[in-house]
């Protein structure tokens, strides 16, 4: 990543400091033709969701939260599946 956004003119003291989704769009948008680099195409990127990380867990534990929420949505759904349907007679 770094080479990319040397490249690019960045300077990364600057980069850590927080900015808001709107800011970030303005910023580095695709869609801005001809305003600074874009994300994708001039800087390389570590995901969408990388701001949102809040902690660092292992693949198994973030297999894990996955496993669950998932059974959690399942029964969420087949509860809302057996509300809807017509009550036998």
């Amino acid at each position: 990543l770094r080479p990319s956004i040397l490249k690019a003119g960045l300077d990364l003291a600057e980069l850590a400091i927080p900015l808001s989704v709107e800011e970030a769009r303005k910023r580095f948008s695709a869609d801005l033709a001809g305003k600074g680099p874009k994300r994708w195409e001039d800087i390389w990127s570590a995901g969408h969701t990388v701001s949102a990380a809040s902690e660092i867990q292992s693949a198994g534990d973030v297999v894990d939260e996955v496993a669950v929420e998932y059974h959690r949505a399942m029964g969420e759904t087949a509860a809302l599946v057996c509300a809807a349907e017509p009550a036998a007679v």
